[in-house]
């Protein structure tokens, strides 16, 4: 198991956008249903004796609550990953940004990959 994770607190979570068969803007995301959920698997991370690190969420971004697809972490190296919908392109800058200013190495995978 991981002793070390990214989380991302749903702040702005929403489904503003249909991307894959899963999401459908119909079904509205019940906010206090959601943060709930956070909580109790961040807590559950935490009793395990894991280390939470936290990124913050911007507004244009709803699915950066889904940290791991912001890329692979190897050692101290961070590959970002190469969003393909334009909605969650965004997302690259922030997790880029984080990690290097937690001292990462961001390296860069060719497009197309």
């Amino acid at each position: 198991m991981t002793s070390h994770v990214l989380m991302c607190e749903p702040v702005h979570y929403q489904i503003a956008y249909e991307i894959n068969p899963w999401m459908r803007r119909s079904n509205a995301v019940d906010r206090p249903r959601a943060a709930s959920q956070w909580r109790l698997l961040y807590e559950a991370l935490a009793a395990l004796g894991i280390r939470i690190e936290l990124i913050p969420q911007g507004p244009e971004v709803p699915d950066m609550t889904f940290t791991a697809n912001a890329g692979i972490v190897s050692g101290r190296r961070f590959f970002p990953a190469n969003f393909r919908f334009p909605e969650r392109q965004p997302e690259a800058a922030r997790f880029v940004r984080w990690f290097r200013e937690q001292g990462y190495s961001v390296e860069s995978v060719h497009e197309p990959h």
